[in-house]
């Protein structure tokens, strides 16, 4: 089963209230120090939830080790450093999608489908990116494959196709 999480379902599976932002709660609240000092424990509790949600949903891909990504790790842009790190040019199609889960993190989906390969059908990416200063680094990078018919699984997983 392939499941996509938008930023809203995340916030909303982190418990995080969909109407006002956190640095708006902040904004609201400043009238009593009681009630920041409760709006920065609840933001800090979001972005462990957030972190908590990011790493199970690691565990659905397999992990990619850093060292085997030839291209620069780094760059003023998240989708382009991951673009540039997962460019597979026998794709039929591909879909680039990201999200900014939290303030200085960046994660980039990027689905290539209709690969030439006799046993693997589709591959996606994610690729979790931190900000330092301007520049972006990758930080954790793994992957799913659909297999082509008759060669294993049809739903996105780790597995290895046949």
């Amino acid at each position: 089963m392939s499941v996509k999480f938008s930023v809203a379902a995340l916030s909303l599976l982190a418990g995080i209230p969909l109407g006002l932002p956190i640095s708006a709660k902040l904004t609201a609240t400043a009238n009593s120090s009681s009630s920041i000092t409760t709006s920065r424990l609840e933001s800090r509790q979001a972005q462990g939830k957030i972190a908590a949600l990011q790493a199970n949903l690691r565990m659905s891909y397999r992990a990619i080790p850093l060292g085997n990504i030839s291209s620069p790790l780094t760059g003023s842009d998240p989708k382009a450093v991951a673009q540039q790190a997962f460019n597979n040019s026998e794709a039929k199609s591909k879909q680039v999608a990201i999200a900014y889960p939290a303030r200085g993190k960046a994660v980039v989906t990027i689905t290539q489908l209709g690969l030439e390969d006799d046993s693997v059908g589709s591959i996606r990416y994610r690729v979790e990116l931190t900000r330092s200063g301007r520049q972006w680094r990758i930080v954790w990078a793994g992957f799913q494959v659909k297999c082509q018919s008759g060669r294993g699984h049809q739903n996105w997983s780790p597995q290895n196709c046949v």
